[in-house]
């Protein structure tokens, strides 16, 4: 976790974490500090923004199998770190798993309670079914946000391909996309793109695809 975003009077406001406050004791400080952040939080909701995700078939999980999938798809985690959650995308027959760091966990609970655990990547992917599948078409949609991408590949209504990259820099950003129409036989001159998050991405990316659009 490198922070909390949260909304307030109107305006996003953002607490930005140390890597060195390894058992976050600084950040559980520096958000006790912030009474809008955990006065009348019952019902608070939190999205995670993290690559800990995978999406597998509506009908085939169950919660028992959380952890053994978490430890299938993310063999190098320590998964005794881990909290394993799952939200399902019920319109498209999915269900996205995600974890979230133990110590970011308690950090959450120690300030709100009971929350309803989201993750990001979960909305982007619904959203951009539901896109391709109302215009017909293959789509690819980024959401770029620190030093990570999530990238989706939406073919008329069904998904492609979901998954996470980290990138250093907006060269990576354009070696990761390159790499997915190339995979997908996708055209550069007729396959949209559509970027969320980083705003600078959209300059770079319009020079090779030709309907790249920003939708922040």
């Amino acid at each position: 976790m490198d922070g909390l975003s949260f909304f307030q009077a109107g305006a996003w406001n953002n607490i930005a974490f140390s890597a060195h406050d390894k058992q976050l004791e600084q950040a559980t400080a520096r958000c006790m500090c912030q009474k809008e952040l955990w006065e009348n939080a019952t019902n608070t909701q939190i999205w995670v923004q993290n690559q800990y995700t995978t999406v597998v078939p509506y009908g085939l999980f169950n919660n028992e199998n959380a952890l053994k999938a978490f430890k299938l798809h993310f063999p190098e985690a320590n998964h005794t770190d881990f909290v394993v959650f799952w939200q399902h995308i019920q319109a498209f027959q999915l269900t996205l798993l995600f974890a979230v760091p133990a110590a970011q966990y308690k950090l959450i609970n120690r300030l709100f309670g009971a929350v309803k655990w989201e993750h990001h990547a979960a909305q982007t992917i619904e959203h951009s079914l539901r896109q391709s599948r109302i215009k017909g078409e293959k789509q690819v949609w980024v959401t770029a946000y620190n030093q990570h991408m999530h990238l989706v590949v939406a073919n008329n209504g069904q998904l492609a391909f979901s998954n996470h990259f980290p990138i250093n820099s907006q060269t990576d950003a354009v070696y990761f996309c390159a790499n997915v129409y190339e995979q997908f036989a996708l055209s550069q001159q007729q396959t949209p793109l559509y970027i969320a998050g980083d705003a600078s991405l959209h300059n770079t990316l319009k020079k090779y695809i030709t309907h790249c659009y920003l939708t922040n």
